[in-house]
């Protein structure tokens, strides 16, 4: 009989609370926002990769500074220029580096900061 008077009622609550759905929801929503602002420094970061490359391939340092000046415009780059590569002249050719910061607001003034830097040989 003990069996039979527990049928119907759970003895657990189971599955989430809606308060419990709104919190995961609201995580979700600013997980995702903060990772679309992220992005577009992402993929700077890849132009200014692919045209340190490109310049590195240059034969005199002017020529590699204004070959990044130019695939940095077509790549949408704003943060770097060609005037802020370190660039040396070795014997298996040119070796470009570059780093610097972007920042990101998230709230008030916490920020979200990115420090990027890379080379080309």
């Amino acid at each position: 009989m003990a069996a039979s008077s527990r049928v119907g009622r759970p003895s657990r609550w189971a599955g989430l609370a809606l308060l419990s759905w709104l919190l995961l929801l609201g995580l979700g929503a600013l997980l995702l926002g903060t990772g679309a602002r992220c992005l577009p420094v992402l993929l700077e970061y890849q132009g200014v990769t692919k045209a340190a490359h490109r310049a590195a391939r240059a034969l005199t340092v002017a020529e590699a500074r204004a070959e990044f000046d130019r695939i940095a415009l077509v790549e949408g780059v704003r943060s770097v220029q060609g005037t802020d590569l370190d660039i040396e002249a070795g014997a298996g050719g040119l070796r470009v580096r570059f780093a610097y910061q972007r920042e990101i607001p998230l709230a008030g003034s916490a920020y979200l900061v990115f420090k990027l830097s890379g080379d080309a040989p």
